[in-house]
């Protein structure tokens, strides 16, 4: 009967980089969906305000931004606001981008140039033009 010392190690040292490519995946769509969320959150914080102030782009922006928390920075020029008319009952339309970069390299030869971009947009209708 044969010995099977140093088996268990090369289970492990075979199941290891899988597992860990597992892992990575795992991060990397925990991380999407969370800041998925939080571009949503900032752009319905930035469409509430809009609602009632939409004539101030500023404001606006700076809501959405403020919204995002630390953990997900929001440019001003990831925030585009739309609006029709300044009438009430108009919609107003808040979309914020995000470029996000994928911790994972073995995913990079298969995932756009750059990274992805994601959106989150919220659309209220004017309360106070």
């Amino acid at each position: 009967m044969r010995t099977e010392k140093g088996q268990s190690i090369v289970e492990l040292a075979v199941l290891f980089p899988l597992l860990m490519m597992l892992l990575m995946g795992l991060l990397d769509l925990g991380r999407a969906y969370y800041i998925m969320i939080a571009l949503r959150d900032a752009a319905e914080e930035g469409a509430t305000y809009a609602a009632i102030k939409p004539s101030d782009q500023t404001g606006i922006k700076a809501r959405a931004m403020d919204a995002s928390g630390d953990l997900v920075v929001i440019g001003a020029d990831n925030v585009q606001i739309a609006a029709g008319s300044f009438v009430p009952g108009a919609p107003i339309t808040i979309t914020v981008n995000y470029q996000y970069d994928f911790y994972m390299p073995l995913a990079q030869p298969f995932l756009p140039e750059g990274g992805l971009t994601l959106r989150g947009r919220a659309i209220h209708p004017i309360i106070n033009p």
